[in-house]
């Protein structure tokens, strides 16, 4: 099996192919993913220096993600795409055009929390990021777990910064990045006091970079309880899943033009 780990984008400050490296590297170390099974592509370049992360940067790098999959849906040795976003960029134009299975990092989040509780949490980077996490839960029509999506307050530009800006040894010794992390636990741990959430999914790349010091906090605080769900890993594992079942995306979900049997609506 081979799965493609295709970046969101390819920006020029290199933030999102460092974190995607990590984020996989994390998956090999807990024994999810082995080196072999997997490459990761270095993302469509987008030149936009914009800190925001909104509708209209979704937009611009939607058109990268589909050149992206119509290239490797076509190339042989490749069984799956993953895309880490967690904006799901072209989700929909992704999943009509590929051959081989493609996996959204939120849509698998949100699955596997419902399966593993009735009440999930999002916690995100930005407000704009949550208000798009929680469009794209209604859409997928598991709005119904999705109790709540909490932001941070930090950009990924942001977050990037304190991951590499320090060498990787230093920078939990940094107060702003203890200062982020403590406010991540802290919008978790208000997920579950208020919200009423069983599990909370890490949403945005650079916060799930942070997953093992939020368990950290978590713990400490007495929630060891909580389900805590990386988007990342949980689209993987569904990747992995699809193809060993040796399925494929129901084409009457996602039609194209040359589907010869018709959905009925």
């Amino acid at each position: 099996m081979k799965i493609l780990i295709l970046p969101p984008y390819q920006s020029k400050n290199g933030y999102v192919m460092k974190q995607t490296r990590e984020l996989m590297e994390n998956l090999e170390r807990k024994g999810q993913i082995s080196k072999e099974e997997y490459v990761i592509d270095e993302g469509y370049f987008i030149d936009w220096l914009d800190e925001r992360r909104d509708a209209e940067f979704l937009a611009n790098i939607s058109l990268g993600i589909i050149k992206k999959v119509k290239e490797y849906s076509k190339a042989s040795g490749i069984d799956a795409i993953v895309c880490p976003g967690s904006m799901e960029p072209a989700f929909l134009p992704a999943r009509e055009i590929s051959g081989i299975p493609y996996m959204g990092a939120l849509h698998s989040a949100l699955h596997v929390a419902s399966l593993l509780g009735d009440r999930c949490s999002v916690v995100e980077g930005t407000d704009p990021q949550a208000i798009l996490a929680r469009r794209h839960a209604k859409m997928f029509g598991l709005d119904n777990k999705l109790v709540s999506v909490r932001y941070v307050g930090y950009s990924a530009t942001q977050l990037g910064r304190f991951l590499y800006d320090y060498p990787k040894e230093e920078r939990f010794r940094m107060p702003e990045v203890k200062k982020c992390i403590r406010r991540i636990v802290d919008e978790c741990a208000a997920a579950v006091e208020e919200d009423r959430a069983d599990s909370v999914i890490l949403s945005c790349m650079p916060l799930q970079v942070f997953e093992d010091e939020v368990r950290e906090g978590l713990d400490e605080a007495g929630y060891d309880d909580i389900v805590l769900i990386c988007e990342v890993s949980a689209a993987v594992a569904m990747a992995k899943a699809v193809v060993e079942m040796r399925l494929m995306h129901a084409r009457l979900a996602y039609p194209r033009a040359d589907t010869t049997l018709k959905p009925v609506r």
